[in-house]
């Protein structure tokens, strides 16, 4: 279902079922603290800053006939005022002009409940949190989708996200995101 060339070592070994991740930066200390100050603090300028990153960052992308922001809870929304996914999401969009074209999905990719924050929590107890946390409305019979979020460490969200849209039809699901945790080899980098 995978190209292992896409996924990690670490990816490879909890079975991840989304297709591959795209994430031009390591989840470093830099990354960290300016998401940190973006989601958390609502520092507008770290938010600005992290999108010009990401965006010029970005190469060439997998194909992909629908691109969706990973949803949050409709509480934690309310919360922090802004969807950090729908941002990165806009903002990719603005610069990539075949992505700009695509026609609006189908389908709605929803969180179905909340969960915990997943802060703080090993990977097990992530995978357990989120068992269920996403639905689909309407059908996404074999398109290829790309996930925005803004970083993948155990992968648990980006898992479950992806269960949901193969669930609903999906032939492929991408997770395109500013960082990913470093896999062992990257480790002695950060």
């Amino acid at each position: 279902m995978h190209d292992s060339q896409l996924l990690c070592a670490n990816c490879l070994q909890e079975r991840s079922v989304f297709t591959g991740v795209v994430a031009p930066y390591i989840y470093d200390p830099a990354i960290a603290y300016l998401l940190r100050r973006w989601k958390y603090d609502r520092d507008r300028v770290a938010g600005r800053l992290l999108m010009t990153l990401w965006r010029d960052a970005t190469g060439v992308l997998p194909p992909v006939d629908a691109v969706v922001a990973l949803p949050l809870n409709w509480r934690r929304l309310l919360y922090r005022g802004f969807n950090q996914a729908d941002s990165l999401r806009n903002a990719l969009l603005c610069n990539q002009r075949t992505l700009a074209t695509l026609p609006a999905p189908g389908f709605r990719l929803k969180r179905s409940h909340a969960a915990k924050p997943q802060v703080g929590q090993n990977a097990q107890q992530r995978r357990s949190n989120l068992r269920g946390a996403f639905t689909v409305s309407g059908r996404c019979d074999n398109l290829r989708i790309a996930v925005i979020d803004d970083v993948v460490t155990t992968g648990a969200t980006a898992n479950a996200a992806a269960a949901a849209l193969f669930n609903a039809g999906a032939r492929e699901v991408h997770i395109w995101c500013i960082a990913r945790t470093p896999t062992p080899a990257h480790t002695t980098d950060v």
